[in-house]
Formats: C-alpha cells, structure tokens, sequence
C-alpha cells in the first residue's frame, strides 16, 4: 500500500490529488517505457484535464514457459507474454 488508510479513505478534493499524483507517478515509471505517458499527457493527468489510464501489468520475465499440448490431432498452445500490446525490440525494458 502506498496511502496512509486516512489518506485513502479520504473523499476530500486533497485525497482525490493525492491518489491521481500517485497512480501518474506509477504510469511514468512503468517498466516498458513505449506505455509510459508523454511528459505533456502527464501533467494533464495530474491537472486533472485528462483521465488517468488503468495502470497496464508488467510483462512477464523473459523466459517464461508457455502452455503446449496436442489432444487427438489438435495441437494448442498460448503464451501470456504475447497476450499484451505487441511492442518492437526497442520498446522493450530499460
């Protein structure tokens, strides 16, 4: 948890600041930079003239096993780590 519970729990407009200063903060330092805000889209964020985005997951780690099996002649396989926005080599971690 990032808040203090009274902090949280308050609907005051300085609660409200408080919460959107910290999920831009979070959105500006996610791992993959390609789904970090523009310093621009930030600040109307934390102005309040543009809504804030659900925060997107992280990417699984490199490596990952993937599900793969066949079942009378079918073959099926699924990878959470394509499951996400297809992003180029360069737009990958930092």
């Amino acid at each position: 948890e990032v808040l203090d519970d009274a902090l949280s729990t308050c609907e005051s407009p300085r609660g409200e600041a408080i919460e959107r200063f910290v999920l831009v903060g979070i959105l500006c330092a996610h791992v993959m930079v390609a789904l970090r805000p523009t310093i621009t889209e930030a600040v109307k964020m934390l102005e309040g003239d543009m809504d804030i985005p659900e925060i997107p997951d992280r990417p699984l780690p490199f490596g990952h096993n993937f599900l793969m099996f066949s079942e009378a002649g079918s073959n099926f396989s699924a990878s959470p780590a394509i499951s996400g926005p297809l992003m180029d080599n360069g737009d990958m971690l930092r």
